[in-house]
């Protein structure tokens, strides 16, 4: 071998390297080891599958590129090295923040300034590496070999701090006997993921034909989950206790599994089956007939299909990524409404009566959970991240339900089955789909005092239908005071066991009753995963859907203890400050995402800050800088600022301007001051600075620092 082939041999591998091992095994492992929950897997099971493809992808680019001529070949490989370094900024440096990955699409158009960055970043360093050619090919081996080094360290320190493997791997759920219930007794409870409440009841308004699905139930509307996501809202609904920070979150599990409905019945002699996500239950033989210890099995082809498609995402440039779906999170399906579907062919193929004990079955299906992709006819159909879409999710929803209860009617055991029919939690979380409270007769009443988050209610407000054993009749309505958490009650009430659950029978209740039930609220984080270092709790009293039946107790629940995150009264001179460290959070209403460096997002058309105040004696000054970012058809930015309901300034902003605004004092009518910019035409703009005084005053009142995204 000459020294001239060696040189060649030894740039070329260096550059294939740098390509292969960034996109098909380095960028696999840090996302796997920085998301270790999410994945059923474990990666001493599959490393090799991604080290193989890279040692397959290195071998076959050195067997294209050195049987090219010397010109040819020097500027092909100084391009795979552009390639490749751009590959390891994009996937480490230019990682943009696409907001919440909850199931809605993204909206691209809102991120146009990251396609136009990434664009630029791609377009000059291809340009240098080809015009530059002779240049950069001296330069691979250093910079390939320490790039490749920084990618092992990163790597190596993902996996050394990552947390442990959680116990839920070693486990799978059979599906032997998904179908078989018991000719005698059943207690079976269906989750659909985050129905609403009221969707049901504006449906069965619109089509009253749908309450002849429901015979023998009743309607539990006045209902209050106990969280805003399905992560703490599983295991509310099948031990009846709320997780509340005192212990840690698996401890918690276990500890409440133990003595939860699946438990209970088991040790009752039932045949006991879950269906649902792993890591929202306790894994364990004694909790339910269908956990073995079995590490799952996921197929090679789905493993190396999913992570690359998460892979690619996270390393092309912006203008690339629509092509790679990864619309909520990492490890879901491309079609998450798969499951939905199986479930309504098989449950109308395979059910029989072969259990020879009493059957406990728990069914957790995608439901109204965003993306939306069925119509009521289930066929897959691409539906608008809006209500409409929503509803019209519900209604195949509804659609599944309708088969699964008319199957249970054909193998004749309907009427010896008590049936759960529940949502979770509400949208709140997942999207602002609004809240019909006219569908159920009440009347909100508007106060610009009130303190509730519009999305923080409907979280708290899932579906809730039962039947008990030998019900029939059509569709009850109830306003009895109810929750997730009295699920376990009811059941042992129904079947005569001698537990002491927390809550109460739902059948119990009375209308009449004033109860007080308690929801705790989370936000997710810049990790877009659930953030439960602080739940805040309310408390709800009278119909669910009110405001006014909702207060805020102030008591946050934290790994620390229990503390008071009641906001101060505002100081008049003070600054209040947005972002990461900031204070802004105690005055932060509707509208906002998680605080990131220097600012916070809003998240819709609007966004709101309540201040507790004292009465001021003069008018007060309002003074807003903004800067907007314009994007596609978007010339300018309309902004209203409405003080307690009343719209005070309506602007046009172009380019960075400052904005002054008086807030006369009889607009002032309690202590609190409710702020509200509301964004008509928002793509996505930057409030750098609100300033507001009492006139006659020279220092300023309060400053802000905030940023606005909407979807």
């Amino acid at each position: 071998m000459n020294i001239e082939f060696r040189e060649k041999l030894i740039t070329t591998l260096c550059a294939a390297s740098l390509f292969s091992l960034t996109l098909f095994l380095f960028g696999p492992l840090y996302l796997y080891f920085t998301n270790i929950s999410e994945f059923p897997y474990y990666i001493l099971d599959v490393w090799y599958l991604f080290a193989s493809i890279s040692l397959v992808c290195i071998l076959l680019i050195s067997a294209i590129l050195l049987p090219l001529k010397k010109s040819l070949y020097q500027k092909a490989v100084s391009l795979l090295f552009a390639v490749a370094v751009l590959l390891w900024i994009q996937g480490n440096i230019l990682v943009w923040n696409y907001g919440l990955l909850n199931g809605r699409e993204i909206e691209w158009n809102n991120y146009k300034v990251f396609g136009y960055i990434d664009t630029s970043v791609w377009l000059v360093i291809i340009t240098f590496a080809f015009i530059k050619s002779s240049l950069v090919y001296n330069l691979i081996k250093k910079i390939s070999l320490g790039l490749i080094l920084i990618q092992i360290a990163s790597v190596s320190i993902a996996c050394f701090q990552a947390p442990k493997q959680p116990d839920w791997k070693m486990y799978s759920l059979s599906e032997d006997s998904k179908y078989d219930f018991s000719p005698d007794k059943n207690v079976i409870i269906l989750v659909l993921d985050t129905f609403q409440t009221d969707i049901f009841m504006e449906l069965i308004n619109e089509y009253p034909d749908l309450r002849g699905t429901f015979e023998g139930f009743t309607y539990f509307r006045n209902a209050v989950g106990g969280f805003p996501t399905t992560e703490l809202s599983i295991p509310l609904i099948l031990t009846g206790r709320s997780y509340d920070n005192s212990v840690p979150l698996e401890t918690f599990k276990k500890n409440a599994y133990l003595s939860s409905i699946p438990y209970i019945l088991k040790q009752n002699s039932f045949q006991v089956n879950l269906y649902t996500d792993k890591n929202f239950i306790y894994c364990n033989e004694n909790i339910a007939s269908n956990i073995i210890q079995k590490r799952e099995l996921v197929s090679n082809k789905d493993i190396i299909a999913n992570m690359y498609n998460i892979t690619l995402f996270r390393y092309v440039p912006h203008f690339i990524k629509k092509d790679f779906n990864v619309v909520n999170g990492l490890t879901k399906e491309l079609n998450l409404t798969n499951g939905d579907l199986d479930f309504a062919q098989k449950i109308v193929t395979q059910p029989n009566t072969k259990s020879e004990k009493y059957t406990f079955k728990f069914y957790h299906l995608w439901g109204t959970h965003p993306p939306f992709s069925l119509n009521s006819n289930l066929e897959p159909t691409k539906l608008e991240f809006n209500r409409n879409g929503y509803k019209t999710q519900a209604k195949a929803a509804l659609e599944i339900t309708k088969r699964f209860l008319a199957s249970l009617k054909n193998i004749g055991i309907y009427d010896n089955s008590m049936i759960f029919i529940v949502g979770d939690h509400g949208a709140g979380v997942a999207g602002s789909f609004g809240l019909n409270t006219e569908a159920s007769g009440y009347k909100e009443e508007n106060s610009s005092s009130n303190i509730i988050s519009d999305n923080t209610i409907t979280s708290g407000l899932p579906l809730i239908l039962v039947k008990t054993f030998n019900s029939n009749g059509d569709l009850k309505i109830s306003d009895a005071p109810v929750s997730t958490s009295d699920i376990p009650k009811t059941i042992v009430s129904e079947l005569g066991l001698n537990y002491d659950y927390p809550g109460c029978s739902m059948f119990a209740v009375k209308e009449s009753d004033i109860r007080e039930r308690r929801f705790l609220e989370y936000k997710w984080g810049n990790d877009n995963k659930p953030d439960l270092s602080g739940l805040k709790e309310y408390i709800v009293t009278g119909f669910s859907w009110l405001k006014k039946s909702w207060r805020p107790t102030y008591r946050l629940f934290t790994p620390e203890g229990i503390k008071d995150s009641r906001p101060p009264v505002y100081e008049y001179g003070s600054e209040i400050k947005f972002g990461i460290g900031g204070n802004a959070k105690s005055y932060q209403f509707d509208g906002w995402s998680h605080p990131e460096e220097g600012f916070t997002r809003t998240n819709g058309k609007s966004a709101s800050l309540i201040i507790p105040i004292n009465q001021p004696q003069f008018d007060l000054t309002l003074e807003v800088i903004l800067t907007p970012f314009i994007s596609g058809e978007v010339e300018k930015q309309c902004v209203d600022i409405c003080i307690n309901s009343e719209k005070l300034g309506e602007f046009e902003i172009t380019k960075t301007d400052k904005i002054k605004m008086v807030i006369p004092k009889k607009y002032i009518t309690d202590s609190l001051l409710n702020i509200t910019f509301n964004l008509p035409n928002a793509v996505s703009w930057v409030i750098l600075s609100i300033l507001s005084h009492q006139s006659g005053q020279s220092e300023p009142a309060f400053r802000f620092r905030m940023s606005h995204y909407s979807g």
